[in-house]
């Protein structure tokens, strides 16, 4: 068998409708999985599946930030297809550059969205996993949680939390045959980067060793790798993908 290869395996996606997740989700069905695509928009999901030839039924569209939500779509994936091996966390509400003292009350859960939705999709998948001896889960996390980002500082709070929340849950699932990783990107040329304003992504490039933005597609690989049979000593790591970014 190749190496990396997801043969056999069953793979749910969250936030898969567009950017890093659609990537992501063709990226996983390439190597062989069997990927099952959660969003909230059911006419994007649907289009990125029949990209991928992946399967977004009806069951699984929905706001995972929601317990009750989260448990459901892992519920139908697991019916659907017998079991479920490799959870991807991506799922998170697009927000806006706003300073913190701008930013709501009631809108701090919007804001960290990505840690809600991790919490939530983690808990509903960790059970199924660990009656199976194994499971691969991966968050995908971003640099803000680690360098912070002014305008963005719930963001990057949410973010920062998820990267806290891998390194104590690799602990207490360790031995189960389960393992829980980050993946922290930097600027990814995605569609919604695209419509931001020319200064401010001249102003992000410049920081950028590499002098580019990364692909979608180079966040997929670093996701399929960690979810792969090869990666099972790997677990409690944020892997940075930033061009070399300080």
């Amino acid at each position: 068998m190749p190496l990396f290869s997801l043969e056999g395996m069953v793979c749910l996606v969250t936030g898969a409708g567009s950017g890093i997740g659609q990537a992501t989700a063709a990226v996983l069905a390439g190597q062989g999985a069997t990927v099952a695509l959660n969003d909230v928009d059911a006419r994007s999901a649907a289009a990125s599946a029949a990209e991928c030839g992946g399967d977004a039924h009806s069951s699984y569209i929905g706001d995972v930030t929601n317990p009750a939500v989260a448990e459901s779509v892992v519920e139908a994936v697991v019916a659907r297809h017998g079991r479920l091996d490799i959870l991807v966390n991506n799922a998170a509400a697009p927000i806006g550059l706003t300073k913190f003292v701008d930013v709501r009350p009631a809108d701090w859960s919007t804001h960290l969205s990505a840690l809600f939705a991790t919490l939530s999709c983690t808990r509903a998948a960790l059970p199924r996993m660990e009656r199976q001896g194994w499971g691969r889960i991966v968050n995908i996390s971003s640099i803000s949680g680690s360098v912070g980002v002014k305008d963005m500082v719930l963001y990057g709070a949410g973010k920062g939390g998820m990267h806290a929340f891998t390194l104590g849950l690799a602990k207490e699932i360790a031995g189960t045959g389960i393992t829980i990783n980050c993946v922290a990107p930097g600027t990814v040329d995605t569609p919604r980067q695209r419509t931001r304003l020319e200064e401010e992504r001249r102003e992000r490039m410049a920081r950028v060793p590499l002098g580019r933005f990364a692909e979608p597609e180079e966040v997929g690989a670093a996701v399929a790798f960690l979810a792969s049979r090869e990666a099972g000593y790997i677990t409690g790591e944020v892997l940075f993908i930033d061009g070399g970014r300080p």
